[in-house]
């Protein structure tokens, strides 16, 4: 079995690099586009695997008394913040922010694209 990297430590080593100096933030944007492309691959892989099929059964249980008090405790996944440069300042978190928002928006399109 061959272990694939983990796309978000692909993603913080470009970010430290840019970070660091020894990328420009256009060499940095580039560089994360084939780690972007992986990723989007790999989410829509674990998707299709989760996403129901026609021929599943649909199991419908009755909520527990927990659920019944508070309904928000079964909600499904949670998104939960990472940091794209962790340990480092708020001002380098906000440079990673903005790195990582120009990638997305280079490998998948976005505002400012034209159409």
């Amino acid at each position: 079995m061959t272990h694939e990297p983990d796309p978000l430590d692909q993603v913080r080593a470009v970010i430290e690099r840019y970070l660091s100096g020894q990328l420009s933030f256009d060499a940095a944007a580039d560089a994360l586009n084939p780690i972007l492309h992986t990723l989007a691959k790999q989410q829509e892989r674990l998707w299709r695997e989760r996403e129901r099929q026609p021929d599943d059964p649909i199991r419908i249980t009755s909520p527990s008394v927990e659920q019944w008090r508070n309904p928000n405790t079964a909600r499904g996944d949670v998104i939960t913040p990472i940091s794209f440069a962790p340990g480092r300042s708020r001002e380098d978190e906000e440079k990673a922010q903005a790195l990582f928002h120009e990638a997305s928006r280079r490998t998948f399109g976005g505002e400012g694209d034209a159409a």
